[in-house]
């Protein structure tokens, strides 16, 4: 619905038309291709998923650099804007344009029409490119990853296929769309949403002719990041602070939360001799219902969740009075407050156990360890997963 909504508004505000003009493209029917073109593609690929990688390193080894320099965020951020200053300015005198100023979307239009003809000097450009956006974003300078990508991959595509043009007569490789390719070649490699690239290039060009080199060109520059590098460019941040992100679980990030991020309902500490009654009327109604925590003494009898006290509730109006330790509280785990949420649903399953007490370092040795109560009914209002779905990871867990 936000995409729809905000594609619609921007069509009335900017127009109905691409980001880019693209021209039509020359590449020959799928089935006349010759094997050639497809190893050229798939050259091409492993050649982007390379430039990926110093794409992701670079970044961040700016980014060290600025750190390191004495002075603070304005002094580094000055310094690093500066020399993307001159370079727009060598770019100016020596070429006649500021190529890399801004997003460049002007100098990918330019690699698709054909007005840039200089491989070397696309080739320049990347290097150009890739300098001052690691120099802006390394500095401070508040910036996308995105559009750097579409620039670098344009310029490489569309230098790789007049070179191939050139020394491998016959084989004709069309510049735009060898520089379109490169463009999703880049974008999935560098940040790893592989069927974002292929989809979105797709849409730019609604050719059919440039699928397959597309796949195989997006799949090859992503396995060669891959085998290079295992995080992608936005994984690398969490990376180094230490918030390691599995692959697997890159599409349920909720898992990889910590288990006291789920306390949402509050704890209530109670005597094992207290009286359900004088219990019950002290929950007021439109305030969350407690987890009670029963002692005899110092030392835990009980857990009744909050779903017990529920059902209490629904029968207090029928006259029953009795003592809160005669209620059969449920069984529990006690787990770390930084556990994953991964690790404590296999926990609770493996021990078919409907509570985790979360404590500090996981152990239960005062009543004042206890930090607060998690119940899979916690799990799932929270997550907004149904519990079979819980159950099945924790399964797999």
């Amino acid at each position: 619905i936000a995409t729809g909504g905000a594609s619609f508004i921007g069509r009335i505000a900017f127009g109905n038309h691409p980001s880019f003009d693209i021209p039509a493209l020359t590449i020959p029917a799928v089935h006349a291709l010759p094997p050639l073109a497809y190893l050229a593609y798939i050259v091409l690929g492993v050649v982007l998923g390379v430039m990926a990688v110093l794409y992701i390193r670079s970044l961040y080894a700016f980014e060290d650099f600025f750190e390191r320099i004495p002075g603070n965020y304005y002094t580094r951020h000055i310094s690093g804007m500066l020399l993307v200053g001159l370079m727009m300015t060598l770019s100016m005198h020596y070429a006649g344009h500021y190529y890399i100023s801004g997003i460049g979307y002007a100098t990918v239009q330019d690699a698709l029409t054909g007005m840039l003809t200089d491989p070397w000097l696309m080739i320049l450009l990347f290097a150009a490119k890739l300098i001052a956006t690691s120099l802006t974003l390394g500095s401070g300078g508040s910036g996308g990853v995105f559009s750097p990508s579409l620039f670098m991959g344009a310029v490489l595509g569309a230098a790789f296929a007049l070179l191939i043009n050139r020394h491998v007569p016959g084989l004709h490789l069309d510049v735009a769309g060898t520089a379109i390719i490169g463009m999703a070649c880049l974008v999935g490699a560098a940040t790893g949403a592989v069927l974002t690239a292929i989809v979105m290039i797709f849409e730019m060009t609604r050719d059919y002719n440039v699928i397959i080199p597309l796949i195989l060109g997006v799949a090859f520059a992503y396995g060669t990041r891959s085998l290079l590098f295992a995080d992608s460019i936005y994984t690398t941040k969490l990376t180094r602070r230490e918030h390691f992100m599995p692959a697997s679980m890159q599409t349920s990030l909720y898992m990889l939360r910590t288990a006291i991020d789920f306390i949402n309902v509050p704890i209530l500490r109670a005597p094992i001799d207290a009286d359900i009654s004088t219990l019950l009327a002290a929950i007021r109604p439109g305030r969350p219902v407690p987890h009670v925590l029963v002692f005899d003494g110092d030392n835990l009898s009980a857990v009744l969740p909050s779903y017990m006290l529920r059902l209490q509730l629904k029968r207090r109006g029928q006259g029953i009075a009795f003592k809160i330790g005669d209620i059969q509280g449920a069984a529990y785990v006690v787990t770390r407050a930084d556990a994953q949420l991964f690790d404590v649903l296999a926990m609770m399953r493996a021990e078919d156990r409907d509570v985790a007490l979360i404590t500090r370092e996981g152990k239960l040795e005062r009543a004042e360890d206890i930090l607060g109560v998690v119940t899979w009914q916690d799990i799932v209002e929270h997550s907004n997963l149904p519990r079979q779905m819980l159950t099945h990871l924790g399964r797999q867990a």
